[in-house]
Protein backbone atom coordinates (compact mmCIF):
# COMPACT_ATOMS: atom_id res chain seq x y z
CA UNK A 1 0.00 0.00 0.00
CA UNK A 2 3.06 2.26 0.03
CA UNK A 3 2.55 4.66 -2.92
CA UNK A 4 6.23 5.04 -3.87
CA UNK A 5 7.02 1.33 -3.58
CA UNK A 6 3.93 0.46 -5.61
CA UNK A 7 5.18 2.43 -8.61
CA UNK A 8 8.52 0.60 -8.57
CA UNK A 9 6.83 -2.79 -8.20
CA UNK A 10 4.41 -2.15 -11.06
CA UNK A 11 7.25 -1.04 -13.33
CA UNK A 12 9.29 -4.15 -12.48
CA UNK A 13 6.24 -6.37 -12.94
CA UNK A 14 5.61 -4.94 -16.40
CA UNK A 15 9.24 -4.89 -17.58
CA UNK A 16 10.04 -8.40 -16.36
CA UNK A 17 6.66 -10.07 -16.67
CA UNK A 18 7.11 -10.91 -13.00
CA UNK A 19 4.28 -12.22 -10.84
CA UNK A 20 3.25 -9.97 -7.97
CA UNK A 21 2.12 -11.62 -4.75
CA UNK A 22 0.62 -9.37 -2.09
CA UNK A 23 0.11 -10.64 1.46
CA UNK A 24 -1.95 -8.21 3.53
CA UNK A 25 -4.89 -8.45 5.92
CA UNK A 26 -6.49 -5.58 3.96
CA UNK A 27 -7.32 -5.41 0.29
CA UNK A 28 -5.33 -2.35 -0.79
CA UNK A 29 -4.49 -0.56 -4.04
CA UNK A 30 -1.34 -2.68 -4.11
CA UNK A 31 -3.38 -5.88 -3.70
CA UNK A 32 -5.58 -4.81 -6.62
CA UNK A 33 -2.54 -5.20 -8.90
CA UNK A 34 -1.51 -8.60 -7.54
CA UNK A 35 -1.44 -11.82 -9.49
CA UNK A 36 -2.04 -13.54 -6.15
CA UNK A 37 -3.57 -11.79 -3.16
CA UNK A 38 -3.17 -13.53 0.20
CA UNK A 39 -5.45 -12.24 2.93
CA UNK A 40 -4.30 -13.38 6.36
CA UNK A 41 -5.42 -12.69 9.90
CA UNK A 42 -3.82 -9.60 11.43
CA UNK A 43 -0.90 -10.54 13.65
CA UNK A 44 -0.24 -13.87 11.94
CA UNK A 45 2.52 -12.57 9.62
CA UNK A 46 5.23 -14.85 11.01
CA UNK A 47 2.99 -17.93 10.86
CA UNK A 48 2.28 -17.08 7.21
CA UNK A 49 6.00 -17.04 6.43
CA UNK A 50 6.54 -20.33 8.26
CA UNK A 51 3.67 -21.86 6.28
CA UNK A 52 5.16 -20.78 2.96
CA UNK A 53 8.56 -22.10 4.02
CA UNK A 54 6.93 -25.42 5.01
CA UNK A 55 5.92 -25.95 1.36
CA UNK A 56 9.31 -24.82 0.07
CA UNK A 57 11.20 -27.23 2.34
CA UNK A 58 8.69 -30.06 1.90
CA UNK A 59 9.14 -29.93 -1.87
CA UNK A 60 12.89 -29.27 -1.90
CA UNK A 61 12.44 -25.89 -3.60
CA UNK A 62 15.01 -24.07 -1.46
CA UNK A 63 18.38 -23.04 -2.90
CA UNK A 64 20.46 -25.57 -0.98
CA UNK A 65 23.82 -24.29 -2.20
CA UNK A 66 23.02 -20.72 -1.16
CA UNK A 67 21.86 -21.93 2.25
CA UNK A 68 24.94 -24.13 2.71
CA UNK A 69 27.38 -21.33 1.92
CA UNK A 70 25.63 -18.23 3.25
CA UNK A 71 23.06 -19.03 5.94
CA UNK A 72 23.76 -19.61 9.60
CA UNK A 73 21.12 -21.16 11.87
CA UNK A 74 19.04 -22.86 9.19
CA UNK A 75 18.63 -25.95 11.38
CA UNK A 76 16.71 -23.85 13.91
CA UNK A 77 14.55 -22.41 11.13
CA UNK A 78 13.79 -25.88 9.77
CA UNK A 79 12.87 -27.11 13.26
CA UNK A 80 10.37 -24.27 13.66
CA UNK A 81 8.96 -24.63 10.15
CA UNK A 82 8.20 -28.34 10.74
CA UNK A 83 5.49 -27.22 13.19
CA UNK A 84 3.70 -25.19 10.51
CA UNK A 85 2.07 -27.79 8.29
CA UNK A 86 -0.80 -26.57 6.08
CA UNK A 87 -3.49 -27.38 8.65
CA UNK A 88 -1.78 -25.52 11.50
CA UNK A 89 -0.92 -22.57 9.28
CA UNK A 90 -4.52 -22.29 8.09
CA UNK A 91 -5.82 -22.53 11.65
CA UNK A 92 -3.66 -19.57 12.70
CA UNK A 93 -3.62 -17.42 9.53
CA UNK A 94 -6.89 -18.33 7.85
CA UNK A 95 -5.03 -18.98 4.58
CA UNK A 96 -5.74 -22.33 2.89
CA UNK A 97 -2.77 -24.64 2.43
CA UNK A 98 -3.39 -24.87 -1.32
CA UNK A 99 -2.96 -21.11 -1.66
CA UNK A 100 0.26 -21.17 0.35
CA UNK A 101 1.56 -23.97 -1.86
CA UNK A 102 0.75 -21.86 -4.95
CA UNK A 103 2.66 -18.92 -3.45
CA UNK A 104 5.63 -21.14 -2.56
CA UNK A 105 5.64 -22.67 -6.05
CA UNK A 106 5.53 -19.21 -7.64
CA UNK A 107 8.50 -18.11 -5.55
CA UNK A 108 10.41 -21.28 -6.45
CA UNK A 109 9.69 -20.97 -10.17
CA UNK A 110 10.54 -17.28 -10.51
CA UNK A 111 14.16 -16.80 -9.54
CA UNK A 112 15.66 -14.50 -8.71
CA UNK A 113 12.89 -12.90 -6.70
CA UNK A 114 12.45 -10.07 -4.26
CA UNK A 115 10.50 -9.85 -1.03
CA UNK A 116 9.44 -6.33 -0.16
CA UNK A 117 7.78 -5.20 3.02
CA UNK A 118 6.80 -1.76 4.09
CA UNK A 119 6.15 -0.18 7.42
CA UNK A 120 2.91 -1.97 8.28
CA UNK A 121 4.61 -5.28 9.02
CA UNK A 122 7.49 -3.78 10.95
CA UNK A 123 5.28 -1.53 13.06
CA UNK A 124 2.95 -4.28 14.23
CA UNK A 125 3.25 -5.61 17.78
CA UNK A 126 4.98 -8.74 16.45
CA UNK A 127 6.94 -6.88 13.76
CA UNK A 128 10.30 -7.85 15.21
CA UNK A 129 9.57 -11.58 15.60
Amino acid sequence: AHPVSLLHMLKAKEENNAPLIVCDPRFTRTAAHADEYVRFRPGSDVALIWGILWHIFENGWEDQEFIRTRVWGMDQIRDEVKKWNPEETERVTGVPGAQLERVARTLANNRPGTLIWCMGGTQHTNGNN
